[in-house]
């Protein structure tokens, strides 16, 4: 079981931030899920939402922003006093941070257009463990069309046997559906025909537990103690 902090520790830290992340491993979580955007002058940042109002307070949004302009906006404080300060991290420290403890990163792809990019980005990146992700089908083909070696998962609010037969046609390696509707049977025929299954959405605890129990290869929580906890409890 793969224990990924979804975005990091994002239920006590402010999403995507070293404080997030930092948490998410002091908790015990072995993997990491991050979201990735293009700044203006073509650097690469990890923040989830089309815009940047939630967690900074202003309009626009990434694509709209150099990098240095980013840098000082603020990225913690939305999540309290204490994140106050907290800015926003660049694929390439993330990597040079976390990339080498040994743990998976889920890396999902949320500007248009840039996939391709990002796998060129770290394709030759040492001893990095990863996953390139997308709601997108067209971001995982065009990967998959530069190379056959990165592992490529594809994010899902819905399952059918007819969709994990394509992801395995088209070399994929991991299908990820919203965790409500995981089953028994989607697990076993999504490991029958050869690709690991990680859930998202995982709103709660009993949904975890559930998705444990369906045997789940993986799934991206807020909360990363608490599946540690039950894992362990379970050991």
């Amino acid at each position: 079981m793969i224990n990924y902090a979804h975005r990091g520790a994002s239920a006590y830290a402010p999403e995507n931030t070293r404080a997030s992340f930092n948490l998410g491993i002091e908790m015990n979580a072995n993997g990491i899920e991050t979201d990735i955007r293009k700044t203006r002058d073509g650097v690469f940042v990890l923040f989830h939402d089309d815009n940047l109002s939630r967690i900074v307070g202003c309009s626009g949004n990434i694509e709209g922003y150099t990098y240095s302009e980013l840098c000082k906006m603020d990225f913690g404080a939305f999540k309290g006093p204490q994140y106050k300060g907290e800015r926003i991290v660049s694929l390439d420290d993330f990597l040079s941070d976390y990339g080498n403890r040994g743990l998976s990163l889920a890396l999902e792809i949320k500007g248009q257009g840039i996939a391709g990019e990002v796998y060129k980005h770290i394709e030759n990146a040492d001893n990095l463990k990863y996953t390139i992700t997308s709601f997108d089908y067209k971001d995982l083909q065009e990967v998959r069309a530069i190379s056959d070696k990165p592992r490529l998962g594809y994010l899902t609010d819905c399952f059918s046997t007819e969709m994990v037969d394509r992801l395995i046609a088209d070399g994929m390696n991991e299908i990820c559906p919203k965790a409500e509707i995981i089953t028994p049977g989607t697990c076993r025929y999504a490991h029958e025909k050869g690709l690991t299954i990680r859930a998202w959405g995982v709103v709660d605890y009993n949904l975890m537990v559930h998705c444990c129990l369906c045997k789940v290869d993986g799934m991206t929580v807020n909360f990363p103690d608490l599946l540690d906890g039950y894992i362990r409890h379970q050991i």
